[in-house]
């Protein structure tokens, strides 16, 4: 009787274990592949995450289970070696990200390349992908081209040892069905806030948060957390979307005003400026000449203590053009997607409101920031006039929408608010002017060597960083240009940080390290000056004075709508004195990023 009862437990555990013993270098090779980044960070950094390996291991052998039973049924060569190639390039993927930024594929690496542009893709390889990383990924394309044939091809079998085999597999894989039955109520979160609360939760270790078994997870747990994440932000634009009709329908939305007869209100947004590589802040090479002649003359206030909302642009331009406080304890009032979208006040107000970006055009509604600046709603009830395209530099965009919307012929004797966002220095900042430019000046022979790291090819780089900012320094100066006879403020900042080779060791944005200060200080400190015209500073002393006195105020991005109604005299509900840092009645307050890092104060 016993020998019947294990001979049908033998039975059950040999065709338990039947695809596997069929195919064992197919199981082993989607398992294998499965947990490749957090091998690669542990053989990169020595940073071995012992339970999220574990988690892992245990998720994957279930799906390399699943997919040996496909395999054993349909027992061709090239469905062994397609699969196993596809597990292979998702490793290959992983290992090179992590190779070039030393952080897995997750949310916010997708999130920027569905709103990357053709031109920062060029820019993206160009500045990563060296003759060493393009060598390193052939040579991983060729290994997994070798293995995927291999596993196709292989007719190894086991035959022993089966019993135990398919007791340790079936111990696995029940690990891998405990692991899918904690991640599938994922799957049902239906808003952001219940997916914020559900990726910041962990067993017992904030090593173990959510969001970080998720960023190690194998292929298919990773993707359908990341498909989920871009699916509800995405969900996120459809609710900005549909609240601003909402608001701008409102009767009481803005009172009424008699106006000011041609005030020009001008928000410069630059792009990747180093607060601590700009003239006007300390830097040694004169990169900000234009700059600094305006701040001799009196024209130019300059921020000591503002920093950006977040160290992306798309969070840095979400939160700065909308009117919520990311340190708010209210989450109606803390998220941007709950807020008006500011020139629509503007626009309420009487007031002319253009937009020329020179990131995004109407063609860019797929994107994130292109969803929001030219949301159908927004180009139809808030803008005069806005951009067609875009320029390879910015001095050619400006260029083009002067002479498009005749800025330089037509009297500005309307009250207006004017966006310009300018490419700036995003890297490489060799791509951001031209080679005839007569601004380029600086060469390695201005780029101290004195960090260990710092080799001609990166003291290259900072030469050409440092010429790209002279060039955007140029660039700003001839928007200052246009508005100098009006009643004009222009408000000029960089969207968010960067990183250099003579100040750290990185040329780009690169690991998220909140807890370093010194990375929060080279990621979020930005430059942030005010320039006003003679004109408006003779019919508006009170606030020209005021934005004298806030200079070293700190202040963050995500206020700049409420400074710029301040300055308008737009009355509003949504305006909130205590949050423009021009106002008597500004209250610092602990500033927080859109990730949710504390800014170290």
């Amino acid at each position: 009787m016993f020998d019947k009862i294990r001979n049908k437990i033998s039975n059950i555990l040999r065709c338990f274990f039947a695809p596997v013993a069929e195919n064992p270098l197919f199981f082993i090779a989607i398992v294998v592949f499965s947990i490749a980044c957090v091998v690669t960070e542990a053989i990169a950094i020595g940073n071995f995450r012992k339970w999220i390996t574990i988690y892992v291991v245990m998720q994957s052998s279930l799906w390399a289970y699943m997919l040996s039973w496909v395999v054993y049924r349909w027992d061709k060569v090239w469905l062994k070696a397609v699969i196993t190639s596809l597990w292979g390039l998702a490793a290959l993927v992983e290992m090179v990200h992590y190779a070039l930024i030393e952080h897995p594929v997750d949310v916010q690496s997708v999130s920027l390349m569905l709103d990357t542009n053709p031109r920062e893709v060029e820019g993206f390889f160009k500045q990563f992908f060296t003759p060493w990383v393009i060598a390193g990924t052939v040579a991983g394309l060729l290994a997994v081209a070798a293995v995927s044939v291999a596993v196709g091809l292989s007719k190894l079998k086991i035959t022993k040892g089966i019993t135990g085999l398919s007791l340790i597999t079936a111990t696995i894989m029940a690990g891998g069905i405990w692991r899918i039955v904690h991640i599938a109520p994922m799957l049902t979160i239906d808003n952001v806030d219940d997916f914020t609360v559900w990726i910041s939760q962990d067993p017992w270790h904030p090593q173990l948060a959510n969001f970080l078994q998720m960023d190690y997870a194998d292929p298919v747990t990773k993707s359908a957390y990341i498909t989920k994440a871009v699916s509800l932000e995405r969900a996120v634009f459809r609710q900005w979307a549909s609240l601003q009709p909402t608001l701008f329908a409102e009767e009481d939305m803005v009172a009424p005003a008699a106006g000011h007869g041609g005030m020009q209100l001008v928000v410069i947004i630059g792009e990747s400026f180093i607060k601590s590589h700009s003239s006007l802040y300390g830097y040694h090479l004169a990169v900000n000449p234009r700059l600094e002649r305006e701040k001799a003359d009196s024209a130019l206030v300059v921020f000591s203590d503002m920093i950006t909302a977040g160290n992306f642009t798309n969070m840095s331009i979400e939160n700065m053009m909308s009117l919520n406080r990311l340190n708010s304890s209210d989450s109606s009032h803390r998220d941007w997607w709950r807020s008006v979208y500011f020139p629509l006040l503007f626009k309420k107000a009487g007031w002319e409101v253009y937009l020329f970006t020179n990131q995004y055009d109407p063609q860019s509604r797929s994107s994130d920031l292109g969803r929001m600046f030219f949301d159908p709603f927004v180009v139809e009830h808030c803008y005069d006039a806005y951009n067609k395209s875009q320029q390879p530099y910015d001095g050619d965009f400006v260029k083009a929408v002067v002479a498009e919307n005749s800025l330089g012929d037509n009297p500005m004797d309307a009250d207006r608010l004017t966006v310009w966002h300018l490419k700036g220095q995003h890297f490489p900042a060799r791509n951001c002017f031209p080679d005839d430019s007569a601004l380029v000046r600086f060469t390695i022979e201005d780029i101290p060597d004195n960090k260990p790291w710092l080799d001609d090819d990166k003291r290259q780089q900072v030469a050409d960083y440092a010429n790209a900012t002279l060039y955007n320094d140029s660039i700003v100066a001839s928007i200052i240009d246009l508005y100098r006879g009006t009643d004009a403020v222009v408000v000029y900042f960089s969207d968010h940080g960067e990183e250099m080779w003579d100040t750290a060791p990185a040329g780009n944005r690169n690991k998220q390290r909140p807890d370093d200060a010194e990375w929060m200080h080279r990621q979020f400190d930005i430059p942030f000056v005010v320039w006003m015209s003679p004109s408006f500073r003779r019919h508006y002393p009170d606030v020209a004075g005021r934005i004298r006195a806030a200079a070293d105020r700190p202040g963050s991005l995500d206020g700049l709508g409420q400074m710029m109604l301040d300055i308008s005299g737009i009355h509003s509900k949504h305006v909130r004195p205590d949050e423009s840092v021009i106002s008597d009645s500004y209250r610092p307050s602990k500033r927080i990023s859109a990730q949710g890092y504390a800014y170290p104060d």
